[in-house]
């Protein structure tokens, strides 16, 4: 028994700068290599009589001035020209770019160096004008001095004699530091000799009295207290003097807490909140001085507890008075004519703004227009909160203007301020206004690019709205910003952003250059780009592939058992204001990607595909659910339904394999032949979430076994020769990011001598961290970071079930517990699978499919796995064969009513149904 990976399969394909990707097999599910070529216009360049720019000379050679480079972690270096040495000292181009060695020590983005981690690597500079032209500069990372010391406290520090209780401090400093630094914890005085680790815990004794924690790093330290009490405190109040309405010229206001307490006792911890933030704490007195014009809520925690001031528990503070608007902004990217101007200011319920337009010409103010208002009945409209539309007051293509904002107020606490800072708008050339004109996608996009990120976007557009049988796109963009990219570099970006399925040829020009003359440029505001592709491979697959094995549908899928949603429901996506037109699959799940509502032509793949989706929502998801329940059933529903494609990663040519559609989303929304890869995959994951509202993308790169303590050279030569092209997906549930990989997760298990495709979550809301041994991202900026660890949904899965005494009763896949506590989680889980073995009809309906269940099963995670792994082994000692005897299960080594899988930190307990 056990689980394997299937021998990498890879299919070649090159791309414009000649960088090799890979498909490869199951564990390890590819995403099509897309292909493409620069297409070099060989067209030399004119030559004029100009001597210094035309043949100035050429470098030879460069060095760094020093040779070696200290950081700590966290510094940001900027190589400029005068740290180098350039031969000849006349070179006509000195502009270079920089690379580094190993990326988890140090970053680099053009001229900047960045240290992220403890050790040291190379950095090499690279001549722009001729890539063998370099230097190396070696690098030292370590980690940063700390300043500031602080400590975290899980349990209380107030106490009371006969009944403490342990309470656990860390020690927090406020930079990284080295591993295994050294902390020096005391408790009054005494100094533990043997803990030297951030972690600390104390029990204090059961006797009345102040108990001093104290850590030390260094030359810094916290410091804390634990107070043991005799009884809680029975009464306690707060006195008050001063002004709490105010004006203008604002004065302190003095609180006073009295309480009684048992004599001998310590004094009370006392914590002053101001707006529910602790601003001080440990004095029975408190003065507070209005910064600013606000409302300020004053409460009080004595001991944890609130202590009423006055008839409520807070006392309000009002300052009446000015603020000015500030971070005054001025937008119309993907919105002109309409030009939004925005502010900050600290709320804008019943507030007033009024905006100063001022015409400018020659550098001097031509006209002033101070009627915007939002009182002013007819302009009024134009209002929302802190922001405005002022597009039909100010006309970019004839002149330019300086706008400011000022606040009327509210007629209570706020009164009218100053004009803010102003903005200056320029006007806007003939090219740019053209630009902002051209819009597409609902009118969400237009061609006026502002940074790299838009580019990418709309350069991933065009690619996926070309029609079925689209064979080539074409289309020009005007440049409002400097880009830190060459033009080469800049289309390769964007050609990794939108990794679009098939197989294509790139060519462009820059203010019509072509890609010869214009490739090692970098754009800047003003400049005009044109873009030209050729597409070698349909929007509209039309073969279904085949797979070499079957599912172990073991594990119960965890959907909605009884939606209320009908066929009228109306989706979260449905309700998008925006709105753009799609007939294939690659535009209805590009469009959920941007965030607009797809409008399906009639009759069209985009139609069919979109109303599948629509009738598994409604029966797979309930409006119950968590978004991260909703994620787990859409996984769940994908890894049960879909098989892996192995006839379509067969093919070496990209444009023939396009012709499956196990890389599109015609191979996962269908009753037949589900059979995909991890491009269909994560594109219908993709989209199946953002029809319930949820963002997510599909994310690209590279996967392969781990490269976890191998040396960065090692490991780079192993996802070299080892690794190939993959596709996953980004997520956001309970305010966080998470990874999710579907294709991953669908792994092959062998059972009995059998080899099955089987699903297991353990590649299910995960973090950046969790991933990074496995998978390599693209360089994409629809990456957004996850959080910092995963999301446990083994923890927050309930299981429902009756147990063996009739009750109902709920569990969980996590088991936190050890010892008996271990036995007894193991216990209540092994009883929800006897349950779902005797419950089982030997069939499972979900999304509208049947699929039978050989085996049931549970999945498991815990958090001593080693323990529960060890347990699992021996067959004397074994909680799983003993709660399985005691429901009357047989039970040996070559049984076959009970099998455990191990894989990665989890395992499965099966029993044949």
């Amino acid at each position: 028994m056990g689980f394997y990976n299937k021998t990498v399969e890879k299919n070649y394909g090159f791309w414009y700068n000649s960088v090799m990707k890979k498909s490869v097999g199951k564990k390890h599910r590819a995403f099509l290599p897309v292909t493409a070529f620069v297409l070099v216009a060989l067209v030399l360049p004119c030559l004029s009589g100009c001597f210094g720019s035309c043949f100035g000379l050429t470098l030879t050679s460069l060095e760094f001035k020093n040779d070696t480079l200290m950081l700590n972690i966290g510094d940001v270096y900027t190589v400029t020209p005068s740290a180098m040495v350039f031969y000849p000292a006349l070179a006509a181009d000195k502009s270079f770019t920089l690379s580094t060695d190993d990326a988890t020590v140090v970053e680099t983005d053009g001229r900047q160096i960045r240290a992220v981690g403890a050790g040291e690597t190379n950095v090499t500079a690279i001549a722009d004008s001729n890539p063998d032209v370099t230097a190396v500069l070696r690098v030292e990372v370590g980690y940063p001095e700390p300043t500031q010391l602080s400590l975290s406290v899980k349990g209380s520090r107030v106490q009371y004699a006969g009944h403490t209780e342990k309470v656990e401090f860390t020690a927090v400093a406020d930079v990284e530091i080295a591993p295994h630094s050294e902390f020096v914890w005391t408790v009054d005085g005494e100094r533990d000799e043997v803990n030297r680790s951030a972690n600390y815990g104390f029990v204090p004794k059961d006797e009345v009295g102040v108990y001093k924690i104290s850590v030390a790093l260094g030359d810094i330290e916290a410091h804390t207290e634990v107070r043991v009490f005799t009884k809680e405190i029975e009464t306690a109040s707060v006195d008050t003097e001063g002004d709490l309405e105010q004006l203008d010229d604002y004065t302190p206001v003095k609180f006073t807490v009295e309480y009684t307490g048992t004599e001998g006792d310590p004094a009370p911890f006392t914590e002053w909140y101001i707006n529910d933030e602790l601003y001080m704490s440990d004095t029975e007195t408190f003065l507070f001085t209005p910064p600013v014009a606000g409302v300020y809520k004053v409460s009080l925690l004595l001991n944890g507890k609130t202590v009423p001031i006055g008839e409520h528990d807070v006392a309000v503070v009002t300052a009446r008075g000015s603020i000015t608007p500030a971070n005054v902004k001025v937008s119309f990217d993907n919105s002109y004519p309409d030009i939004f101007v925005t502010w900050s200011y600290p709320h804008t319920r019943n507030t007033g703004y009024r905006i100063k337009i001022e015409k400018i010409s020659g550098g001097s103010v031509v006209s002033t227009n101070e009627t915007v208002s939002s009182t002013n009945v007819s302009t009024k409209h134009v209002f929302d909160g802190a922001s405005a539309n002022i597009g039909s007051f100010v006309d970019l293509s004839a002149d330019s203007y300086r706008i400011s904002v000022r606040s009327l107020g509210d007629g209570g606490v706020y009164t009218e301020s100053d004009y803010s800072a102003s903005v200056t708008l320029e006007k806007l050339s003939s090219s740019a206004v053209s630009a902002l004109s051209r819009k597409v996608l609902g009118g969400t996009m237009d061609h006026y690019i502002t940074d790299d990120d838009e580019f990418n976007r709309l350069y991933a557009y065009y690619m996926s709205f070309r029609g079925a049988n689209g064979k080539s796109i074409s289309y020009e963009a005007y440049m409002a910003y400097n880009s830190g990219f060459k033009m080469s570099e800049l289309v390769n970006s964007a050609f990794d952003y939108g990794a679009s399925t098939g197989s294509y040829y790139n060519s462009y020009k820059l203010n019509g250059k072509g890609s010869f003359q214009s490739g090692a440029k970098r754009p800047v505001a003003g400049d005009t780009v044109q873009i030209s592709v050729d597409c070698n491979s349909t929007l509209a697959p039309t073969k279904s592939g085949g797979s070499e094995y079957t599912q172990l549908n073991a594990l119960a899928p965890h959907v909605a058992e009884n939606s209320e949603r009908t066929s009228s429901y109306v989706f979260p996506i449905e309700r998008l204001s925006a709105s753009a037109a799609v007939s294939t699959s690659e535009e209805l799940y590009r469009a959920a990607e941007y965030g607009v509502r797809p409008v399906c032509a009639s009759g069209s793949t985009a139609q069919r595909l979109y109303n599948y989706s629509r009738r598994l929502l409604i029966e797979i998801i309930s409006d119950e659910m968590t978004d991260a329940e909703k994620v787990h059933a859409i996984y769940d529903w994908i890894m049960w339904n879909v098989m892996y494609d192995y006839e379509a990663i067969k093919s070496s040519d990209a444009a023939v394999s396009a012709a499956f559609k196990a890389y599109w989303l015609e191979g996962v929304l269908t009753d037949n032949n589900r059979y995909a890869v991890c491009d269909g995959m994560s594109k219908a994951m993709s989209f199946l979430c953002r029809m319930e509202g949820i963002p997510a993308y599909r994310v690209t790169g590279i996967a392969g076994d781990s490269v976890a303590g191998m040396s960065y050279f090692d490991a780079c030569n192993f996802k070299e020769t080892e690794w190939g092209g993959h596709a996953w997906n980004k997520v956001y549930v309970d305010g966080a990011w998470y990874v999710v990989d579907a294709t991953w997760g669908d792994s092959l298990a062998s059972v009995k001598g059998r080899v099955y495709e089987m699903a297991w979550h353990d590649w299910l809301l995960l973090s950046d961290k969790d991933i990074s041994d496995t998978h390599e991202y693209d360089h994409t900026t629809n990456n957004p970071t996850t959080a910092d660890t995963s999301y446990n949904i083994y923890d927050k899965t309930e299981l429902e079930y009756v147990d063996t005494s009739g009750e109902p009763a709920v569990t969980d896949m996590y088991i936190d517990g050890v010892g008996s506590r271990m036995d007894e989680q193991i216990y209540e889980l092994m009883e929800y699978l006897h349950y779902m073995r005797t419950v089982s009809t030997g069939s499972v309906s979900i999304g509208g499919s049947t699929q039978l269940q050989t085996y049931i099963g549970v999945e498991i995670k815990a958090e001593k796995m080693s323990t529960l792994l060890s347990k699992a082994t021996d067959e004397l000692r074994n909680p799983f064969r003993q709660k399985l005897q005691s429901l009357g299960y047989s039970y040996s080594v070559f049984s076959k009513d009970y099998e455990i899988l191990g894989m990665s930190d989890k395992i499965l307990v099966m029993l044949k149904r």
